[in-house]
């Protein structure tokens, strides 16, 4: 039976006051608790879920791909903004609370599931419902989210990974990890995460968040940071390998390059990728540009191809 205005009306005040709850509030009264392995820090004040929200820039024609539905809360702001929200939470008993919060909005298309299949994989249902909703919607995917922080490095690479047209990524990130992401080569966050999501995407830092502003009070402080993905960034002739390269350098990071690539393949390879790629071999890996780290692996896939069989 279709709704009065009266009962739409009771419904949206009704989900007005359970959005407005303190999360502490809204799991105490379904005998629920935040589990700090999934990463289970709710973002509490309103004006900052407002402007998480209104910072990723969301419109009429985006699809917002929520990870980390929760409660809802941010969930409903983001709805409010694009024309359609995906949204994924694993924990069976938030998603609970979530549906209940979300379900007077039709934009909204909520899933119970883990979103990552593997370490780099995301889940082939949540992959089929956000393809289902961009063909429904001709419209833009932007990813907006408070990631859970146990899964916000591998998430990010499997969404830069991911082979949709993905437009921006706006998300909530463990201060460290942001640090990560945003450090110039020699200084020591640099590392295999900021060489391989710089390969990518642009990382911005927005603003940043304290402890006191999450329930449970996380140890650290966060950052709200934009990844705008690079469509015609220059790719390594093989992205597994580029991967391989980057790890094992990086494994070897007191090491100069050409002693890297020995320790990794051999002393034929090392010397010959030295001499294709025109990096300079005497460097130390957080000392290279990403574009230093695609010349090696393509000259690495290259000396590979011509080594002997017995590696020597």
């Amino acid at each position: 039976m279709p709704l009065t205005d009266s009962d739409q009306i009771f419904r949206t005040l009704q989900y007005d006051a359970m959005i407005q709850k303190h999360p502490r509030e809204v799991l105490n009264e379904r005998d629920l608790w935040a589990h700090s392995k999934r990463g289970q820090n709710f973002l509490v004040p309103s004006d900052l879920l407002g402007k998480v929200a209104d910072s990723a820039e969301l419109g009429n024609d985006d699809v917002a791909f929520e990870v980390g539905a929760g409660l809802g809360r941010l969930s409903r702001r983001l709805a409010a903004r694009a024309g359609r929200l995906v949204t994924v939470e694993i924990d069976r008993g938030l998603h609970e609370v979530a549906a209940e919060n979300l379900g007077d909005l039709d934009n909204v298309r909520l899933l119970c599931a883990d979103v990552l299949q593997d370490k780099h994989t995301l889940n082939g249902d949540v992959d089929a419902a956000v393809r289902e909703v961009l063909a429904e919607s001709g419209g833009t995917l932007k990813v907006a989210a408070n990631l859970p922080y146990w899964i916000s490095s591998p998430l990010l690479l499997a969404l830069l990974e991911w082979d949709v047209p993905l437009e921006d990524i706006y998300v909530m990130l463990q201060e460290e990890v942001a640090e990560r992401l945003t450090a110039s080569e020699g200084e020591g966050q640099y590392g295999p995460l900021t060489v391989v999501v710089n390969h990518w995407g642009r990382v911005e830092k927005l603003f940043d968040v304290p402890p006191t502003a999450f329930w449970p009070q996380p140890e650290v402080g966060s950052t709200f940071v934009h990844i705008k993905p690079r469509p015609f960034s220059p790719r390594p002739d093989s992205y597994a390998l580029f991967h391989e390269v980057v790890n094992t350098l990086f494994q070897n990071r007191r090491k100069m390059v050409r002693k890297g690539l020995k320790l990794g393949w051999s002393k034929r390879v090392s010397a010959r990728v030295v001499e294709e790629s025109g990096v300079d071999g005497r460097k130390r890996p957080e000392k290279l540009t990403t574009e230093q780290f695609v010349a090696l692996s393509n000259a690495v896939g290259s000396a590979l191809g011509q080594e002997p069989a017995d590696g020597s």
